[in-house]
């Protein structure tokens, strides 16, 4: 439980970072994936000393590597495209529908118990996204960023899987193993070197070199954090990773009525319900 309370509070701090970056500092998606591929390279760089840095290459390490790659690159790529409408919270918020889908593939993947009563929770988290995206259909493009929103989901959840996939192999086979950190230490620097190409440096330099470097040094929070999840991950399985999201969730929606962020009472109830939905389903479903 520590790592994911230690992943949970790291997150909330770059999920305040990333819609600075998108919203106030104007990065483009490009620009943000690589900042952030970059700068938690560098932090993750200062880790490798005190964290299991094993690195035997096998062709499930290499396969792991790319398949983290392509799931990173799509998720800061398509968080940056839906931040520019939604709020940290309403992504977040949107992010909980993992929690259901991690729940059900640990039940009929492997074998976690199954219980009616999470079937109530998850329909008034359900019923909680509902009114979120009613009381903002008119000031947030829904059609627009429908499809980066699904696709971010998708590579939210898919990383965990593939996470989750690879420890299983390398408990099967402790000789071959490559640790969780040291593959996505390794699909950074495949960003950082691939994405070279597609930054626009000057214009970063010249107009937003503030908002670069608020978005790098928040990355140190990152990289704590990026450790802490994989660590859940291999003790705490699916549900594990995904009760992450729910205490961010929680976190920002309290920050988000104290900062008076946009709230009309459909909308703040609609957060409510969704906080109390996923936050019962994980505590109690």
């Amino acid at each position: 439980m520590s790592m994911i309370l230690l992943a949970a509070g790291c997150y909330v701090i770059c999920s305040l970072s990333d819609q600075y970056a998108v919203a106030k500092a104007k990065l483009d998606d490009n620009a943000f994936t690589w900042i952030m591929a970059c700068a938690t390279l560098c932090f993750l760089t200062l880790f490798l000393p005190f964290i299991d840095h094993s690195c035997p290459f096998s062709w499930q390490a290499i396969a792991a590597i790319l398949l983290i790659t392509l799931s990173k690159l799509l998720e800061f790529k398509m968080s940056a495209l839906v931040l520019t409408a939604l709020s940290a919270f309403e992504l977040k918020a949107w992010l909980g529908l993992n929690l259901f889908v991690s729940y059900f593939t640990d039940v009929f993947a492997y074998g976690k118990p199954f219980g009616w009563l999470s079937l109530l929770w998850i329909a008034v988290t359900g019923l909680g996204l509902f009114l979120i995206a009613k009381s903002n259909r008119e000031s947030i493009p829904y059609r627009k960023i429908l499809l980066p929103l699904i696709v971010y989901l998708a590579a939210k959840f898919s990383y965990g899987y593939i996470i989750k996939i690879f420890e299983t192999f390398t408990t099967a086979h402790p000789e071959r193993a490559m640790s969780s950190t040291m593959v996505l230490y390794w699909a950074f620097i495949l960003l950082t070197i691939g994405l070279l190409p597609f930054v626009p440096f000057r214009t970063l330099w010249a107009e937003k070199r503030k908002g670069v470097y608020i978005t790098a040094i928040t990355k140190l929070p990152n990289a704590i954090g990026l450790i802490a999840e994989n660590l859940a991950i291999s003790l705490a399985g699916l549900t594990g990773y995904a009760l992450i999201q729910p205490i961010i969730l929680t976190t920002l929606f309290f920050i988000g009525v104290f900062r008076k962020e946009r709230h009309s009472r459909l909308n703040l109830f609609g957060g409510l319900l969704s906080v109390i939905g996923i936050l019962c389903f994980s505590l109690l479903g």
